[in-house]
């Protein structure tokens, strides 16, 4: 009996001894995992700063990268090679047919030239794209061209637009339902 008994005791001992240590590793395993848990809600925050930043960023850049297109204006649907060698005469002359006032002095240009063709509209003429010098006179075009419902010049269809960012397009595209809305309301915005 005493020798069952000792070992009985020591059996418990070792028990005892393994349960502590189990106990100690379930102990460093809950603060390793608390430890991580706090890494993690840091790592979310600075994630979250992160993408506002980015936002912030982003629409930083898209303003700069209209406020650098002020000047231009977009000119659609000018065939091919029909501006001849001087394209920047060329589009001078158009822009003042655009204002309807042949007495105007031609605009003056920084530079004009043909943009690249945009994938999707293959057979179309590329844009021309002109940057006027005076920001009022590139209004003067603008205007123009939104009080008349379509400019026919020299037997051609031509559409003048405000040269504005891919970004700002899309957004107004994602938009245009509201406007189309506000629209059939009568409703005015801005």
């Amino acid at each position: 009996m005493t020798t069952l008994k000792d070992n009985l005791k020591s059996c418990i001992r070792e028990v005892q001894k393994e349960v502590t240590e189990v106990d100690e590793r379930v102990d460093d395993l809950e603060r390793t995992i608390d430890a991580r848990e706090q890494d993690q809600k840091m790592v979310w925050r600075c994630m979250v700063t992160l993408e506002e930043q980015h936002i912030e960023l982003q629409l930083k850049q898209e303003d700069l990268e209209n406020r650098s297109r002020r000047n231009n204006v977009r000119i659609r649907g000018m065939p091919r090679d029909e501006e001849g060698a001087d394209i920047m005469t060329y589009t001078a002359a158009l822009l003042n047919a655009v204002r309807g006032d042949p007495s105007w002095p031609l605009p003056l240009l920084d530079r004009a030239h043909r943009m690249v063709t945009v994938p999707g509209r293959t057979n179309a003429a590329p844009d021309i794209l002109a940057r006027v010098y005076d920001y009022t006179e590139k209004e003067a075009i603008i205007q123009a061209t939104q009080q008349s419902t379509g400019l026919e010049l020299e037997g051609h269809w031509i559409q003048i637009y405000q040269d504005l960012s891919i970004t700002t397009l899309r957004r107004r595209k994602d938009f245009k339902a509201v406007i189309d809305k506000l629209r059939t309301l009568n409703v005015k915005y801005q």
